[in-house]
């Protein structure tokens, strides 16, 4: 998916955005790669892009708000079993696009999650206009996702994502909801075994990152 605000370079082709995450337990050698790779970035929509990366880069999601986990056949009135998962990749879908292509957009969703082969909890915040047009449109496209109903439309501005772009609304967390990636994988390979590789990693340690201690 792409916001109004994608670039693109004179070709048509999309400038190249490097996607990665920031974690206290990186090896300085880690960091400074990282840094050189930020200095590549030269355009105003790269920049922007990069210090909202930075900016989420470790911090806790809140989800102390009014949600409900919605499926084809129940509302539940809270989001506990969801956000219970060590690994969760969370991405919004707000109600300023219709309805039945966001339920689209998930069927993309599920093939990339179908594609790691790794046990990821895959959850969509949502706050669309009705909750029994979310259940209909579950029961015709046979999906079974985790959604969570933004109840208050509040998830976004407790964040600070309401001023993001909306690639940017898509985050891996772990079992604390702190955000190890940001960056949606639609075509875009590299950040997909990314996701895999830290997926594994934290599942492995517990649903914490491994710690990473330099032996030089």
């Amino acid at each position: 998916m792409k916001d109004n605000q994608g670039g693109t370079t004179n070709n048509g082709r999309r400038n190249f955005v490097p996607q990665f995450f920031f974690s206290l337990d990186f090896t300085l050698k880690t960091f400074m790669l990282l840094l050189g790779l930020l200095s590549i970035c030269c355009c105003t929509q790269e920049s922007r892009e990069i210090k909202e990366i930075r900016h989420l880069s470790g911090k806790r999601i809140n989800f102390n708000m009014p949600m409900w986990t919605i499926t084809a056949d129940t509302v539940i009135h809270n989001a506990d079993k969801a956000l219970s998962a060590p690994v969760k990749l969370v991405t919004y879908l707000g109600n300023n696009s219709c309805t039945e292509c966001m339920f689209k957009i998930m069927d993309a969703w599920n093939m990339i999650s179908d594609s790691l082969n790794i046990s990821t909890e895959l959850i969509t915040v949502v706050y669309p206009d009705s909750i029994e047009n979310i259940q209909s449109l579950l029961k015709k496209m046979h999906l079974q996702n985790t959604l969570l109903y933004d109840v208050g439309n509040s998830y976004l501005k407790e964040n600070g994502l309401d001023k993001v772009l909306a690639r940017n609304r898509t985050l891996l967390l772990d079992k604390d909801n702190r955000v190890l990636l940001v960056g949606e994988p639609f075509n875009r390979h590299s950040l997909i075994d990314l996701i895999k590789k830290t997926t594994i990693a934290i599942t492995d340690n517990g649903g914490k990152l491994p710690i990473h201690q330099d032996t030089d």
